[in-house]
């Protein structure tokens, strides 16, 4: 499941940014290495005028060998005023050939945060999450794609209160991904997104105070897969 944000990029860009998530994606299922923000989240921000194109992932696998696994990835891309930008957003949960008394889980989870601004941004963004059960009929697996988009009149940068705030709901997650079984892990993330989307409507709400055009709204798009069922 992918979500689209304004006009699609001219169609000279296309190819370019579909090429670089492609390959961007194909590195990061090779490796078989979630893509991890550190203790504070990973804000970044981007020059004017540019484009770029990011993927978050969390890949999370349970097997006899590993039998709870949970990987939560979090990262926040202040793209600004630029001419485009692709985002890729991905949570992949698996568990394999685990037997019943194993009690087997898998758990994944990847908030992806993005603000840009200005007259001419153009996004191609994309959320997917995939869970599945390899010979392993009562593991319990999970995956969550969590993908927030602010896109402003004029490029908004975020405030260290709200980066601090974010950061705490990061290790939020991180606990709950940690000392949760899967099935109650829909709820604990749906509750801290709505506290991510408040943050970010804060922060549009601060830079229109000066301008007559109405606020923004947050767009959250989010993708469930495996337990709890999807909703």
């Amino acid at each position: 499941m992918s979500g689209s944000h304004r006009k699609p990029l001219p169609g000279h860009l296309v190819p370019l940014m579909r090429a670089g998530l492609v390959a961007t994606a194909a590195a990061v299922m090779v490796t078989g290495t979630p893509v991890l923000a550190s203790a504070a989240p990973n804000a970044r921000h981007t020059t004017a005028h540019a484009v770029s194109i990011d993927t978050t992932s969390a890949i999370s696998t349970a097997s006899p060998l590993h039998p709870r696994d949970f990987q939560v990835a979090f990262e926040i891309h202040q793209y600004g005023d630029q001419i485009g930008a692709g985002a890729d957003n991905r949570a992949l949960a698996s568990s394999r050939s685990c037997d019943g008394w194993q009690h087997c889980s898998s758990a994944a989870l990847s908030f992806q945060i993005i603000t840009m601004g200005g007259s001419h941004p153009k996004l191609h963004a994309g959320n997917v999450s995939k869970a599945s059960n390899n010979h392993c009929a009562a593991c319990e697996t999970f995956a969550g794609a969590y993908q927030f988009v602010l896109d402003t009149p004029r490029p908004v940068t975020l405030s260290p209160d709200a980066l601090r705030r974010l950061g705490q709901i990061e290790a939020d997650l991180r606990t709950a991904a940690r000392d949760q079984p899967p099935q109650r892990l829909k709820a604990v993330a749906d509750n801290l997104a709505e506290q991510v989307v408040v943050i970010l409507g804060e922060a549009s709400a601060a830079a229109s105070a000066d301008r007559a055009a109405p606020t923004p709204d947050v767009t959250l798009t989010r993708t469930i897969d495996g337990l709890p069922a999807s909703s």
